[in-house]
């Protein structure tokens, strides 16, 4: 075992006898604080030391002192007011309604591009661009046509308060949706309303999503028929549609001539190329 492990050789005490007091400074600490005085201790959190400096004898008494002397304030400083009032609270009563004509101007816009299904956002809405969107340009036309408004929209409001990102757009198309909804339910009385969905043909002989939202209001009414008193066009439509299903349905013959008139038509659409076949089109 001897030859695997070198021993060491052994030293006396007297031999070193100076090792323990040049250590022992180093671990000495300073002395607690044992005299307490209240009226000296600091109130400022930055400026107290800290309450492991103190006597474990006298430590609960400065705790309790700090605790009913409360929260420090710096005397002689002036704290800036605060307010729970909103940035819109603060302004003039020009400034409001400035902002809410440039709001209403944006509503007006996403109406009229809801109630016709077009697209919000363009490829390239910057400054340079000769087509910015059907929003911002038509936007852009309501601001053209009535000055007072033009004034006060796009590149005349703040930077901060344009009323026209796409956020506040989403916003206010998801607000037009609840406004609908909302109206439907009180036009029911809390009833239920179905809503049906389907695909149909465009003229580009696309298959589209269509819906379709019918239900008797409150006072027994068919909403297709206050509908039609308001739109001529809905009015024409329907009067075309039931017209068409008396005549056909009331004759066998009509309705297989019918099918087979559009059974022709589809094939002539197939040999020019205008319509494709798969699965799911063209039924």
């Amino acid at each position: 075992m001897d030859k695997f492990v070198t021993r060491l050789p052994s030293f006396s005490s007297s031999s070193h006898p100076s090792i323990a007091p040049s250590i022992a400074p180093e671990i000495q600490r300073d002395p607690f604080v044992s005299d307490l005085d209240l009226e000296s201790l600091e109130p400022d959190p930055g400026d107290r030391k800290s309450i492991a400096e103190y006597s474990p004898n006298i430590r609960d008494e400065v705790r309790r002192h700090y605790i009913k002397s409360g929260p420090c304030r710096p005397m002689k400083y002036d704290f800036p007011k605060t307010t729970s009032e909103s940035s819109f609270d603060r302004q003039s009563e020009k400034e409001k309604s400035e902002s809410r004509r440039r709001l209403s101007a944006s509503i007006n816009v996403a109406r009229f591009l809801l109630r016709l299904e077009l697209l919000f956002r363009g490829h390239d809405e910057s400054h340079s661009s000769t087509n910015r969107g059907i929003f911002l340009e038509l936007l852009q036309w309501y601001g053209d046509i009535d000055r007072d408004v033009g004034s006060i929209i796009l590149e005349n409001a703040p930077k901060n308060e344009m009323m026209c990102s796409p956020i506040i757009q989403k916003d206010i198309v998801d607000a037009c949706s609840k406004e609908t909804i909302k109206a439907i339910i009180e036009d029911l009385d809390g009833d239920f309303f179905g809503i049906l969905v389907d695909e149909s043909e465009d003229i580009s002989h696309k298959e589209q999503m269509a819906l379709v939202l019918r239900y008797v209001n409150k006072e027994g009414e068919l909403t297709l028929m206050a509908l039609a008193k308001k739109h001529s066009d809905v009015d024409d439509f329907f009067c075309i549609v039931t017209n068409v299903l008396n005549i056909v349905g009331e004759s066998f013959k009509r309705r297989d001539l019918l099918r087979q008139h559009q059974a022709d038509k589809l094939e002539e659409l197939l040999i020019l190329g205008e319509i494709h076949t798969g699965r799911g089109l063209n039924q």
